[in-house]
């Protein structure tokens, strides 16, 4: 079984060390065994258990997320494990679906902003700033962006 470095370990996965150090502090990561002198050895459990992370990271989960995910990965597969990754890719969507709404939302803000920078005579004030001063420029939004 191949054994790694954290130095070797982190370039195999493209992370940094801090990282590996972060996720051994948040419980994702154990290495393998230390040495005498107190280095880190990681196995090649650690390696998939990194390269779980990066996908889950990549779905969009937070490292509180991926470590309830890393958990039910470790059960033995049944009904319940599936229902309740399910539901955490649910709950997933639905805060990806809510940020895409605010998102666009934000856009035809903007989209306005600009058009009345367009319009604007050159003895007016730019609207923008205007808006932004008068804090009127994004007021429907702020308690759903919170």
């Amino acid at each position: 079984m191949a054994s790694y470095t954290i130095g070797a370990l982190a370039k195999e996965v493209g992370l940094s060390t801090e990282a590996l150090r972060y996720y051994e502090r948040l419980g994702l990561l154990q290495p393998a065994e230390r040495t005498r002198t107190g280095y880190r050895r990681y196995d090649e459990h650690a390696l998939h258990r990194l390269r779980f992370i990066r996908q889950a990271q990549a779905l969009g989960f937070t490292l509180e997320e991926i470590r309830e995910l890393l958990e039910l990965h470790w059960q033995k597969p049944s009904p319940t494990v599936c229902r309740r990754v399910q539901e955490q890719i649910e709950q997933k969507l639905r805060l990806i679906r809510r940020k895409r709404m605010l998102l666009e939302r934000l856009e035809f803000v903007l989209e306005e902003l600009l058009q009345a920078c367009r319009e604007r005579r050159p003895t007016e004030p730019c609207p923008v700033l205007k808006a932004l001063h008068e804090d009127t420029a994004v007021q429907p939004f702020e308690e759903e962006v919170r």
